[in-house]
C-alpha cells in the first residue's frame, strides 16, 4: 500500500515532468519488479513508455493513461492486478 508520504514525492516529481511519471514513481504505484512490469508493456498490458530525449536514455510513461490503467486494473488481495499475466498466473493455481 503506498503511504500519504510516497503518494506526495510522485506527485511532485510528476509535477516537474509536465504529466509524466519516471520508473521509480511507476515502481511505487504498481510495486512489481521491473521485468514484470516491461513484460507486462511487451503483452501490451500497461502503457508504453515515452522518450524524453532523442537518444531515448531518459523515458516516463504519462500520468493520465497510468492512473486510467491503475483505475481499470485494480489491485487483489493477494497482490496481483486484474487483467495481467500475473493474475492469471495466481487464477490458474
Amino acid at each position: 500500500m503506498i503511504d500519504a508520504t510516497q503518494n506526495t514525492a510522485c506527485t511532485q516529481r510528476a509535477a516537474n515532468l509536465s504529466g509524466y511519471l519516471r520508473l521509480p514513481d511507476i515502481l511505487e504505484l504498481v510495486p512489481v519488479s521491473k521485468a514484470t512490469l516491461y513484460r507486462w508493456i511487451a503483452a501490451g498490458e500497461f502503457p508504453r513508455q515515452r522518450r524524453l530525449t532523442r537518444t531515448g536514455s531518459t523515458v516516463a510513461w504519462p500520468t493520465a493513461q497510468v492512473h486510467a490503467w491503475l483505475e481499470s486494473n485494480p489491485a487483489t488481495n493477494d497482490g496481483t492486478f486484474v487483467g495481467t499475466l500475473n493474475d492469471e498466473a495466481a487464477q490458474a493455481a
